[in-house]
């Protein structure tokens, strides 16, 4: 994406801009090591507490037979947890963009890459 989105910003009408390989290196490894390792480290801690809450639901629905109301609570828990997990994988995705293209960190990327 660095390379991309710095070839297109340098061209004009009457030469081509330069994209190059080295600054998006650059960039992800020294610039933005830090972002990109909070970022997956937010996808982790959320994928881990969805599994963690998805053993204890299945223990309660376990424990409680066929109760509706645990079945319908487990199944709403389970949904928003999705949900959430899917929000953030989105606004991950736009931070790492708009990072690419900017080279800002990772909080000031997801909301320039939201409001984009």
């Amino acid at each position: 994406m660095v390379t991309a989105s710095s070839f297109y910003f340098s061209s004009n009408r009457d030469h081509y801009g330069d994209g190059s390989l080295s600054l998006a290196f650059r960039w992800a490894w020294i610039h933005n090591f830090g972002s990109l390792a909070f970022g997956s480290l937010i996808i982790t801690i959320i994928f881990v507490i969805r599994v963690i809450t998805y053993y204890f639901c299945k223990k309660a629905e376990k424990l409680s037979g066929d109760n509706p109301v645990v079945k319908a609570l487990v199944c709403l828990v389970s949904c928003f947890l999705k949900c959430l997990e899917e929000v953030m994988e989105y606004i991950n995705k736009a931070a790492y963009a708009y990072m690419a293209i900017s080279g800002q960190n990772f909080c000031k990327s997801a909301l320039d890459g939201l409001l984009l």
